[in-house]
């Protein structure tokens, strides 16, 4: 809660604050100011779900750093914080483990586009959770195949969402 994180202001080290806007209590825009009033001179970015919010972030300037729409997509929000943080970041490629890839990953012709859009739109956003919950669901539903089923389940161990999605988007599911 926000209560909480003010209690804490003081004796934290937080190099960041990534705050939503949409709180209990007080806004994200409210605690941002008592943080800044506390004496907080490191980042704070903001979150929501209302891109006309970015238009408080223009007005105040001196309580965040940065503004960030929802759904977060992973790889925008590495990049902010980079950004308010001034980290270079150094991406090195993952080994590939081998797969066997012996036969093309497929969904069942019963799941639909737009339920192959939303799944895409879930790894896009690193939504790990929901992502996982989807998957197994359709795995019990039979809408995917063994195969399909075991790579998606690695995919989501080591948390690749670019793999996830760039399956997705390469299915044959018309």
């Amino acid at each position: 809660t926000a209560e909480h994180c003010l209690s804490l202001v003081d004796e934290s080290q937080s190099d960041l604050y990534l705050l939503d806007i949409s709180m209990p209590e007080i806004n994200g825009w409210e605690l941002a100011k008592a943080l800044r009033q506390r004496g907080y001179k490191k980042p704070i970015i903001i979150t929501s779900a209302n891109a006309y919010d970015d238009a408080d972030n223009q007005r105040y300037p001196d309580i965040v750093d940065d503004h960030i729409t929802k759904p977060v997509k992973v790889d925008n929000l590495i990049e902010k914080i980079g950004q308010c943080l001034n980290i270079d970041w150094l991406h090195h490629p993952i080994e590939e483990q081998p797969v066997l890839m012996h036969k093309k990953l497929n969904f069942s012709t019963k799941m639909n586009a737009q339920g192959i859009e939303k799944l895409i739109e879930l790894a896009d956003v690193g939504n790990l959770s929901e992502l996982r919950k989807r998957i197994n669901k359709l795995s019990q539903q039979g809408l995917l195949d063994k195969h399909t089923s075991s790579q998606y389940q690695i995919w989501l161990q080591e948390v690749r969402f670019d793999k996830i999605a760039t399956s997705l988007r390469n299915l044959d599911h018309v």
